[in-house]
């Protein structure tokens, strides 16, 4: 077994056991309606949009982002991210994470609902992620992290949004 599936599997052990939608706990519609702010991808400052919106007669929530360096507009990076939660244990999600990489890095994805958000982990070619989405008042922090090995873990890229009206969206 490789230290990276070693990694990985430790990190979703430390996830909360799926549960149901309850009282306190986030749903996918917490996350309806558009971002915006700014984030850190790997060390470089970025400007950020984010529009979530119910897919498929409501099922799934497609998550679009577009963002771009701060110091060149021109440099933009941008997300498609299908989730939804199975019909068969509520609390579990699927995923399927799409970007301007290309199809070499397109990933599907496992994950839960947590009480404050989502964590959904992909398999990426080089070496798993885990997105966690995390929802406190008006604010939406969404952090990645590359799962290399055990004790080798990275930051990818962190960003902080608002909600913001949809307003031209």
């Amino acid at each position: 077994m490789s230290l990276a599936a070693i990694a990985l599997g430790s990190i979703l052990m430390s996830m909360p056991a799926p549960t149901g939608p309850t009282a306190g706990h986030v749903s996918l519609e917490h996350f309806d309606g558009c971002w915006a702010g700014t984030g850190d991808v790997t060390g470089l400052e970025v400007t950020a949009k984010l529009k979530v919106s119910p897919i498929l007669s409501g099922t799934h929530r497609l998550f679009e982002l577009e963002s771009h360096l701060k110091t060149n507009a021109n440099d933009r990076y941008s997300a498609h991210i299908i989730v939804a939660e199975t019909a068969d244990v509520p609390g579990v999600l699927i995923s399927y994470y799409a970007d301007s990489f290309g199809g070499d890095f397109a990933a599907s994805g496992k994950g839960t609902i947590e009480a404050d958000g989502l964590s959904i982990e992909y398999a990426r070619p080089s070496y798993p992620e885990v997105n966690q989405w995390k929802i406190d008042g008006s604010v939406l922090r969404w952090t990645n992290t590359v799962v290399r090995a055990l004790d080798d873990q990275l930051v990818a890229h962190t960003y902080e949004m608002s909600r913001v009206g949809c307003t031209g969206a």
